[in-house]
């Protein structure tokens, strides 16, 4: 049983649009230029979003990292980096990170917020995996693709970056 309380309160997440679904913090890639983290975004809408100008991803130590683009209309768009951007929980020093994503007006759009507490990782308050580390490549995600239960993460044996999520 989780003997402390919750990680933060998930942000309220509206409607059907944009949001986080997915996510890997950790690949265990060590070359470089390869892909060490990515995090994949969902359009619930039935319209197409077709310029991310001014849209952001932020991490809980304020670094952001632009957006550009286009996505289709309940479509995936995928952003990744070959640097270690997010507070990776298998760090020593770092025990989690929250992930907002920010429209072009600098609104929070969606959250998901995750941690090591004990020998659990949580998701939004939902305890998603009972082991202290998650594997390299291992991602956490929503159940259900654009789903705004903050309980509805999960963790991934096979990631499905850029692809939908079938948990």
């Amino acid at each position: 049983t989780l003997q402390t309380p919750p990680v933060g309160i998930p942000l309220v997440e509206e409607g059907l649009g944009l949001l986080i679904n997915e996510l890997v913090y950790e690949t265990g890639a060590t070359d470089s230029g390869a892909v060490k983290e990515w995090v994949e975004l969902y359009n619930g809408s039935n319209e197409v979003i077709n310029d991310l100008s001014g849209w952001k991803l932020v991490d809980g130590a304020g670094t952001e990292k632009a957006l550009s683009g286009t996505i289709p209309a309940h479509g995936l768009y995928v952003y990744e980096t070959t640097s270690s951007w997010l507070n990776n929980i298998t760090s020593s020093n770092n025990t989690g990170d929250t992930l907002t994503l920010k429209n072009s007006s600098g609104q929070n759009v969606s959250q998901v917020t995750y941690k090591k507490l004990a020998d659990e990782i949580i998701a939004n308050a939902n305890v998603v995996s009972a082991e202290p580390t998650l594997p390299d490549n291992y991602s956490i995600g929503r159940t259900t693709d654009g789903s705004t239960d903050p309980n509805a993460w999960t963790v991934f044996s096979t990631p499905s970056k850029g692809w939908f999520n079938d948990a």
